[in-house]
């Protein structure tokens, strides 16, 4: 009775878990493409952080010139780029009249080249609203107007979209989709938009802010010395009692973040720890730890019970049951949740235990890089946290 009594427990816990993580996806707005309105384009400039993307900012450009602005202003910023991504930028101007393509300044001690870049770029522009974008960001049309008009009538100082991420390979499919929930554990969204809550977070691809509110907080020289900027951009705003609000927005954005298994090494230890510190410890604990049970405790269940089993003990088909009921309810859960966050076959959410386990190496390898003086390396450049 007391194994059965602890296991029906363990079963409500996960299904408690999956049902409140659906309900706060479920809450989350979902932006659709947009019709874009009489001064749009002179309202915003887009400013494109670059550091070696010469194979993949021409994608971004392209959907910025799709968006149907004429006097949208553009500023990409090159951060000492060594492979062509400068010309590949001056090769869109005729396409986006707006369009400046400025080199950066070497980057100075205590900061990050991302904060370094998007700061140079922040002091260039007049305009009412900043919309950063990541260079290896594919807008579809609508996105800039769609971001307008939310942010207009929902009274936000901060927006961030949440777009389709591409997987390719077999290793982006495996890894990234339990990387996204682990995130989502530790920052619930509907928390983060809720303005009685002090937590908050923005994704990096796609920040759109007034600017009189980034002047305000100081920006990216603020926090300077981030790797985690996104996040912690957010934290200052929502810290003044500005409105925050992240959104999802698959039809607007695409994003493919990494095409090998060394590049989703390199950027997610990169991220581990920050996030780690950024989400605060126990709630970094509590949501590592849950994607661990969620992700371990079905298959730990199922070989317990068929050793049992083998081993004659009556419990054993007990445990066996529970595991397969609990393997068929959270698998089934990953594979609706990477066919809608996605678009891959659910079947690739039989993949979420590797995938936890594979984060949770590259977790543990970036926590003891730090511990031991290495830090972490991001575009041929080393940082400490």
């Amino acid at each position: 009775m007391l194994v059965l009594t602890a296991l029906l427990l363990l079963d409500a816990a996960i299904v408690g878990i999956l049902a409140r993580d659906l309900l706060s996806a479920r809450r989350v707005p979902r932006l659709t493409p947009h019709h874009a309105q009489p001064g749009d384009g002179s309202d915003v400039t887009v400013i494109i952080p670059a550091r070696n993307e010469a194979q993949r900012i021409g994608r971004c450009l392209a959907g910025l010139a799709d968006q149907g602005l004429a006097e949208l202003e553009v500023i990409v910023l090159d951060d000492d780029s060594r492979d062509g991504t400068h010309q590949v930028a001056r090769a869109w101007q005729e396409r986006l009249p707006g369009l400046r393509v400025v080199r950066g300044a070497p980057l100075p001690a205590g900061w990050t080249g991302k904060c370094w870049a998007c700061w140079q770029a922040a002091q260039l522009s007049t305009r009412a609203w900043l919309l950063f974008l990541d260079a290896d960001t594919a807008p579809q049309p609508g996105l800039i107007a769609a971001l307008l008009h939310y942010a207009r009538r929902e009274g936000c100082a901060l927006l961030s979209l949440l777009p389709l991420l591409e997987l390719g390979s077999f290793w982006e499919r495996v890894i990234m989709p339990a990387f996204t929930g682990m995130i989502q554990a530790v920052f619930p969204l509907d928390r983060v938009n809720d303005p009685r809550s002090p937590l908050a977070m923005a994704n990096g691809q796609c920040i759109l802010i007034r600017r009189d509110v980034y002047v305000a907080v100081d920006g990216h020289h603020a926090i300077r010395n981030s790797v985690l900027e996104d996040v912690h951009l957010a934290q200052l705003v929502k810290g003044r009692g500005a409105r925050l609000a992240v959104v999802g927005g698959p039809a607007l954005l695409r994003v493919r973040m990494y095409t090998s298994l060394a590049e989703i090494s390199e950027g997610l230890r990169k991220n581990a720890l920050a996030g780690a510190r950024a989400g605060g410890f126990w709630r970094a604990l509590w949501g590592g730890l849950r994607q661990m049970v969620l992700a371990f405790a079905p298959l730990s269940l199922m070989l317990l019970g068929a050793g049992l089993v083998l081993a004659g003990h009556g419990t054993g088909g007990l445990y066996l049951a529970h595991g397969i009921l609990m393997a068929i309810i959270t698998l089934g859960y990953w594979g609706l949740l990477v066919r809608w966050l996605n678009g891959l076959h659910p079947l690739w959410g039989v993949a979420f235990p590797l995938g936890t386990l594979s984060y949770v190496l590259l977790a543990a390898r970036a926590f003891f890089d730090n511990a031991t003086g290495r830090g972490v390396t991001w575009k041929e450049r080393a940082y400490r946290q």
